[in-house]
C-alpha cells in the first residue's frame, strides 16, 4: 500500500486539499491581488468570531474608483477579549456601523457593543447567503481586489461551503481552518450597494426598445 493510501485508509489521515477544488481557485484569487487597492466609496465594516471563540476578525469592504469591490482584513487576532475595545476605537474614528451575522458566534457582541455606544447592523442568514454569492461572483468575474493578507488567503484555501435550505454559506464548523477573516469580509461585502447595469435604449425610428 502506498504511503498516502496507507495514511488515509489505516491511520485516518485526510488527503491534502486539492487547490483546484477551492471555492475560488488559487490562481484566480492570486490574480486579484492589488497591493495599492483602496476603498473609494461605500465603506462597510463587519465582525466575525470563530465557533470555538479562539479567533476574531474585523474586515472592511467597499467600492474602488473603478467600481470593483475591495476587501481587506482590518484586524485578526486570538481570543475575543480585545474585540470590544477595538470596535469602540473603530467606530470613534469612522462613525460607521459594524455588521454582524445575528445567527453567528459574533452575535454575542451585539448587545455589548451597543452598550458601548457602537452602532451595529444585524444581518440575517438570507443576507449573509446573498453576500456570499456576491463575493464569489465578484471574485470569479474580475470584479474584486484584495491586499494578499495571509489570514484571508489561508481562510479561503480551507473554506467549505455549506447549504441551509437553499442558501449557500461559508461553513464555520465544517471548514478545517479559522475562516473568520473570510466570513467578515463577506458580511462586509453584503453592505456595499450593488452596481446596477444601465439599460441601453436603441433608437429605431419610432422609439426605444
Amino acid at each position: 500500500m502506498a504511503p498516502p493510501e496507507f495514511g488515509r485508509e489505516r491511520l485516518g489521515i485526510p488527503d491534502e486539499p486539492d487547490v483546484d477544488q477551492q471555492v475560488i481557485p488559487a490562481d484566480v484569487w492570486a490574480s486579484l491581488v492589488d497591493p495599492k487597492s483602496e476603498i473609494a466609496t461605500h465603506r462597510c465594516y463587519a465582525l466575525d468570531v470563530s465557533p470555538d471563540r479562539r479567533w476574531a476578525s474585523f474586515a472592511a469592504a467597499g467600492r474602488r474608483a473603478d467600481g470593483r469591490l475591495h476587501v481587506e482584513v482590518g484586524y485578526h487576532n486570538h481570543r475575543t477579549d480585545w474585540v470590544r475595545a477595538y470596535a469602540v476605537e473603530l467606530f470613534a474614528k469612522q462613525h460607521l456601523p459594524i455588521r454582524i451575522d445575528k445567527s453567528g458566534p459574533a452575535a454575542s457582541f451585539i448587545a455589548t457593543l451597543r452598550e458601548a455606544g457602537v452602532e451595529v447592523d444585524e444581518v440575517n442568514t438570507a443576507e449573509v447567503s446573498q453576500a456570499t454569492g456576491q463575493f464569489i461572483d465578484a471574485a470569479m468575474n474580475d470584479g474584486l481586489r484584495h491586499l494578499n493578507a495571509t489570514s484571508l488567503n489561508a481562510a479561503l484555501k480551507g473554506a467549505v461551503l455549506r447549504t441551509s435550505s437553499d442558501a449557500a454559506l461559508w461553513g464555520r464548523r465544517v471548514s478545517k481552518v479559522d475562516i473568520s477573516p473570510l466570513v467578515a469580509v463577506t458580511v462586509a461585502v453584503g453592505g456595499v450597494p450593488q452596481q446596477v447595469t444601465p439599460q441601453i435604449h436603441v433608437w429605431n425610428g419610432g422609439g426605444a426598445r
